[in-house]
């Protein structure tokens, strides 16, 4: 019995095929989450993004810990949340720590979510690509800061509760 046939050499690239298909995505993603790791530096004080008037805003406060929050401009999810946003940034503020709101679309999609937004959140605009390279795989994705720019918190989905957000806060300052 002949094993290696053109009909079973046939069905091994079919498969192959589609596991390389299906597994591409997932392993993607999981190298991208793996850029936003606990402990890897991810700004600095030099990474800016623009804000509606195309001022640039630094991302990284420098005087405290930064909650990063990541969203999308046409995601449903990230529209629906903007009321939830503004007590938290309300009361990170509180807490010493600098919130920054980030969408990576085109200037119209922007402008719509910041006017959405209103006076109480500023949102910045950054790149697909910056979104890319800091391993942001779903929003909205929050990322708390240390003041030199280290990943302290990664949370993705939902808002963090305030009491973990203070306990990991907590633990970064000690």
């Amino acid at each position: 019995m002949k094993l290696l046939t053109r009909p079973n050499l046939a069905a091994a690239c079919v498969v192959a095929g589609l596991a390389i298909a299906l597994l591409g995505r997932p392993v993607t993603r999981l190298i991208r989450v793996r850029r936003a790791a606990i402990g890897t530096r991810l700004l600095t004080t030099e990474n800016r993004a623009s804000d509606l008037a195309g001022r640039p805003h630094m991302l990284l406060a420098a005087d405290s810990m930064t909650l990063l929050v990541m969203l999308d401009a046409k995601d449903m999810h990230s529209r629906s949340n903007l009321r939830m946003y503004a007590p938290l940034a309300q009361w990170g503020r509180l807490q010493g720590l600098a919130s920054r709101f980030v969408v990576p679309n085109d200037t119209v999609a922007f402008a719509q979510f910041a006017r959405l937004a209103g006076d109480k959140l500023e949102v910045l605009q950054a790149s697909p690509a910056w979104y890319t390279k800091i391993g942001v795989t779903a929003v909205p994705t929050f990322l708390l800061l240390d003041a030199s720019g280290a990943v302290r918190g990664r949370w993705v989905g939902d808002a963090p509760p305030h009491l973990e957000l203070l306990n990991v806060m907590t633990r970064a300052r000690s």
